[in-house]
């Protein structure tokens, strides 16, 4: 089997003249929105008719090899308690999940982009990986003897400085061709809303996870129930913003996704609280995927004069006059030569009359590699995971896992874990079974060749997705690596000291801002078309903005100040975020003179008339005012809901309640930034200059909720604030 091969942009020169000819003709048979290109789908019909039955079979089972590889490997290295200080081994330990995650970025972005390989070498991508964790190895070591281990959220922490030591690396290595040759602006600017999206995965999943642990079983089934509903909105959402990936949309989409969600899924079914749970979840699975066979391959199977299970044979045979597949097969890229004499002979009748016996194979090829991709992760990844928990529980370090430690101090847990994620992975398999079965005798599609084709000519971009998530999703929960949203605030609750809370919470807010305003300034010099050179450095306000709890004001402000006459949106954005921050600076003194609840509840006053503000600037078109209540609006957020509410409600629950009370919390927040986030467009468009007023409601109801439930917790310990609550029942129950 080959080891490498070019990618799709290194196609003979034939393919290369071609491509503007083959693009007006492939549009033409894109009718039915198939993504599925015409040298795809021949270099399908070469490879199902040329390569081995063992071939394929090798390709399906040897592609997660690496990633399980890369996240084994850690586990033989010997940690110690964090008392102790960081040691060796957890130095070697970071440095493996830094270049596991650097390689495969690497390899994984360039493929999917179809970067040259004249451009960006795969030794360049292995040296910039080795520079880059030889950099950011100096700065946890320096982080971790010098500052403090273990470090808090160290995650959050390395990639900070993650993203300026792959920059440097890649200028190292690359030298002044990073800048010059546009490739590399031209390839990676279209992607980034994609990268955006499957980045979100890295804070949404550890959140439904942590809400998981710390629920009781009836919602644990709930939660099961629901998790295919948050990869089924991920996946679509990554489906809008992919439309010019070509040949690598379906397999970005599924891969994208479905690799890290059903990684987090075979966790979560590893500690399934019913067996009854279990055969639902895998039944509606079930169901679904034959619902999804039927559903979207017979979509395509309009009344022809070609039998259905003849669609694959019929179209190859009539485009055999325009493209004639090549001999040879690489990993990862499956491209024929197409003639360019041959070619423009047929261009223009294809054109005018679209083969529907093409068009229809066409779909049915891409539909059916979204469904066998997804099954085939929801097989295998289960199968990684379980191997990982088998091997990792033998060695000592799994006791400093969260997750690993009662399993390595119980064998018995273990093999319940272990049984419940194979019983999962098996009938996977069986329904995978069917499913072939079904394609094969209805659609004429062999699953199993079809799978193996997919795999081999997307081996690096899987592999590169591969390598890189499994190694950071099953060692994040070591103690060595803090990691979450709602860590920070529980963490600084437990450390400080009372009258010194509200402070030490504000900085946390106050990182925040400062990285907004970072943002927000790149705009005003960075407004070319490399202004996202500057904005990448700061991958992780991305995080931050979306626990700010003020989405609309940021997600949509420059829409608003468009809409209110302002010419340059950025001047009021920027302003936003400079009021974001100045207020922030005091809101823990304030908190701690005249109480938390009095701070919280008079700034709600101030954003119920701000709010009132900004809807008539809007219907007065008046950009001046727009600004000033916008201003005072963040501003009173910026005092109370910003910084307070999270050192608030880490002191509200006991000690014994106190994770699972955040992360339900968390939760909510995460929800509430997706319903604003996709549904605020919706309600502008309806309600237009009055788009802010059930927003106003909402504040007016969220208001009234806390004068009457919350107290204050301002310079109390968490003793009092508890006792403080068992006065109120108290008091109640004597009335």
């Amino acid at each position: 089997m080959t080891t490498s091969a070019p990618s799709a942009t290194n196609a003979p020169p034939t393919l290369a003249k071609a491509s503007p000819k083959l693009g007006k003709s492939v549009r033409s048979l894109f009718s039915l929105h198939s993504s599925y290109s015409v040298p795809k789908f021949l270099a399908l019909i070469d490879y199902l008719e040329t390569r081995s039955l063992l071939r394929k079979i090798w390709i399906v089972l040897t592609v997660p090899m690496p990633g399980l590889l890369a996240a084994i490997v850690p586990i033989f290295l010997p940690l110690q308690a964090p008392s102790l200080g960081p040691n060796w081994a957890f130095q070697v330990h970071s440095a493996c999940i830094i270049i596991f995650t650097t390689y495969g970025t690497l390899i994984y972005l360039a493929d999917t982009v179809q970067m040259p390989r004249t451009v960006l070498s795969h030794r360049e991508i292995i040296v910039s990986s080795i520079c880059c964790t030889g950099f950011q190895a100096i700065v946890t070591a320096l982080v971790t003897t010098q500052l403090v281990f273990p470090v808090p959220f160290q995650m959050v922490v390395t990639m900070c400085s993650w993203v300026p030591c792959l920059t440097l690396s890649l200028v190292i290595v690359l030298g002044s061709k990073l800048w010059r040759n546009p490739v590399f602006r031209d390839s990676f600017q279209p992607y980034r809303n994609a990268i955006n999206i499957q980045s979100l995965q890295l804070f949404l999943y550890p959140a439904i996870s942590v809400l998981y642990d710390h629920v009781d079983s009836t919602s644990k089934a709930v939660i099961v129930v629901l998790f295919p509903g948050v990869k089924y909105i991920l996946k679509r959402l990554l489906y809008r913003v992919t439309e010019h990936m070509g040949d690598n949309r379906s397999e970005l989409v599924v891969s994208g996704i479905e690799i890290c969600s059903s990684l987090y899924q075979s966790m979560i079914i590893q500690t399934m609280p019913s067996l009854f749970a279990m055969v639902f979840v895998l039944s509606v699975d079930v169901v679904m995927s034959f619902v999804s066979t039927k559903l979207f391959l017979d979509r395509y199977s309009e009344p022809l004069d070609v039998p259905r299970h003849q669609f694959f044979s019929e179209a190859a045979r009539r485009l055999q006059g325009q493209a004639k597949p090549t001999s040879t097969v690489g990993v990862c890229s499956v491209v024929p030569i197409i003639s360019d004499k041959l070619f423009s002979q047929r261009e223009a009748s294809i054109v005018k009359t679209p083969d529907k016996v093409v068009v229809a194979a066409l779909g049915i090829a891409d539909s059916a590699e979204r469904i066998l991709l997804m099954e085939y992760y929801e097989v295998v990844i289960p199968v990684i995971n379980s191997i990982f928990l088998f091997v990792a529980t033998q060695f000592p370090s799994a006791q400093y896992n969260p997750r690993l430690a009662p399993l390595y101090y119980d064998q018995t847990q273990l093999h319940s874990a272990l049984q419940s994620i194979w019983l999962y992975s098996f009938l996977q398999f069986l329904s995978w079974i069917a499913m072939h079965l079904v394609m094969k005798y209805r659609y004429g599609v062999s699953a199993i060749s079809h799978l193996a084709f997919i795999l081999e000519r997307h081996w690096f971009a899987i592999v590169g997705k591969l390598i890189p998530w499994l190694p950071v999703i099953l060692h994040f929960t070591l103690v060595q690596y803090g990691f979450g949203s709602v860590i920070p605030n529980s963490y600084i609750n437990e450390i400080s000291p009372p009258h010194m809370r509200n402070r030490l919470g504000s900085l946390y807010q106050i990182s925040l801002c400062v990285f907004l305003i970072l943002v927000g300034a790149t705009f005003f010099f960075a407004n070319t078309s490399s202004g996202w050179r500057y904005i990448g450095g700061f991958p992780v306000v991305r995080a931050g903005q979306q626990l700010s709890g003020i989405d609309i004001v940021f997600l949509y402000s420059s829409s608003m100040f468009k809409d209110a006459g302002l010419e340059d949106d950025h001047i009021g954005t920027m302003v936003a975020n400079v009021v974001y921050l100045l207020p922030t600076l005091f809101a823990g003194d304030l908190g701690s003179r005249f109480g938390n609840r009095r701070m919280i509840l008079f700034d709600h006053a101030v954003m119920i008339v701000a709010s009132i503000g900004i809807i008539i600037s809007l219907l007065a078109s008046s950009p001046v005012a727009a600004i000033i209540f916008t201003a005072i609006y963040v501003a009173a957020f910026a005092t109370s809901l910003g910084p307070l509410i999270f050192v608030m409600i880490t002191a509200l629950f006991p000690d014994n309640l106190r994770a699972s009370g955040t992360a339900v919390c968390l939760a909510s927040n995460w929800f509430g930034e997706l319903v604003i986030g996709v549904g605020y467009p919706y309600v502008s468009d309806a309600l237009g200059d009055l788009a802010f007023l059930p927003f106003a409601f909402m504040i007016v109801g969220f208001g009234a909720f806390m004068y009457k439930f919350l107290p204050d917790t301002a310079g109390k310990t968490n003793d009092e604030v508890q006792d403080l609550f068992r006065h109120q029942r108290k008091a109640q129950e004597v009335q």
